[in-house]
């Protein structure tokens, strides 16, 4: 299995969560991605 992420803020929201002047909604997206992810790559 191989995940790209181009060009994403994926890696950003993951980095950044607990920076003030960094928007919550993207750290959130960002963990909900890794997430589905992992249960992905662990259950096929």
């Amino acid at each position: 299995m191989m995940v790209v992420n181009f060009n994403t803020d994926l890696g950003d929201g993951l980095e950044h969560t607990f920076d003030q002047f960094y928007p919550t909604r993207y750290c959130n997206e960002a963990y909900k991605l890794v997430i589905n992810y992992i249960i992905y790559a662990m259950s096929h």
